[in-house]
């Protein structure tokens, strides 16, 4: 593999490497295939590399001790997988696993570590996304909580289809159900019902957006509020990239789509 290439790359933490940056990291990134339902992360384990998505999206499941789980947090193109090391935890809390396949760069923990302890662009924008994540995360247990099935389910379809390189999806109505936190007859009555409007297609474990605009419609304020604050760092990234700061220590180890696309 020849030196890694920012501009090659549409993750948008390794797209504004510095040349700096990309000396130091380049060696030690490693361009993977990214298969459905592969797992990233098992929840106790330790974490031994991060996994920057391009076209294709991590699920961040959780689960209770009777065996229930739910999606708690969606990873694509803007972020990263297993950055919490950088903030100190040497096992991983959650479940991660591959929910839309694609490519990605992995990337050592060890080598993440000595960059993020270095400060620059590296570190900063991990930081931005940790951010996003939180604001994606606590967004979802407001909307889990406060808005119905409908609103819930078109917010999750188009938070998938800004991720990923296409139109046609491919999940099943299981995982819609374990994406939204609801039983398989729940989720394809609603499915149902989006089809009957246009704004979706479903067979043979694959879901088309057909109407974007129509899901923004019946989709809650929640996925307008993530997507804003997705992009405004996104935007922000110019400007504070020019600004140095100064070095942190890192923890002890054990292009975006936006609302109208």
């Amino acid at each position: 593999m020849g030196p890694f290439i920012p501009t090659s790359t549409n993750n948008q933490i390794l797209s504004i490497l510095t040349p700096d940056e990309c000396g130091r990291l380049g060696p030690h990134l490693a361009y993977v295939h990214l298969a459905i339902g592969e797992v990233l992360l098992n929840p106790g384990e330790p974490i031994d590399f991060l996994l920057f998505p391009e076209f294709s999206m991590a699920s961040v499941v959780g689960g209770d001790d009777t065996g229930h789980t739910a999606e708690i947090g969606l990873i694509g193109c803007e972020g990263v997988v297993g950055a919490e090391v950088l903030l100190g935890a040497i096992k991983a809390a959650h479940l991660v696993n591959i929910q839309l396949p694609g490519s990605g760069y992995r990337l050592a923990a060890s080598a993440a570590l000595r960059e993020f302890s270095l400060g620059g662009s590296f570190q900063r924008n991990i930081l931005k996304f940790f951010h996003v994540l939180m604001t994606q995360v606590s967004s979802t247990a407001m909307c889990n909580a406060l808005h119905g099935l409908d609103d819930r389910l078109a917010r999750w379809l188009l938070m998938c289809h800004d991720r990923f390189d296409g139109d046609k999806l491919p999940m099943t109505q299981e995982f819609l159900g374990l994406m939204v936190g609801v039983g398989r007859p729940s989720v394809s009555i609603a499915a149902h019902g989006m089809q009957s409007d246009g704004l979706i297609t479903y067979s043979r474990g694959k879901i088309t957006i057909n109407d974007r605009a129509g899901l923004i419609d019946r989709a809650c304020g929640c996925y307008k509020a993530v997507t804003v604050c997705r992009k405004v760092h996104a935007n922000s990234r110019s400007i504070s990239d020019s600004v140095p700061v100064a070095p942190v220590k890192a923890g002890k180890a054990g292009s975006f789509s936006v609302i109208g696309r």
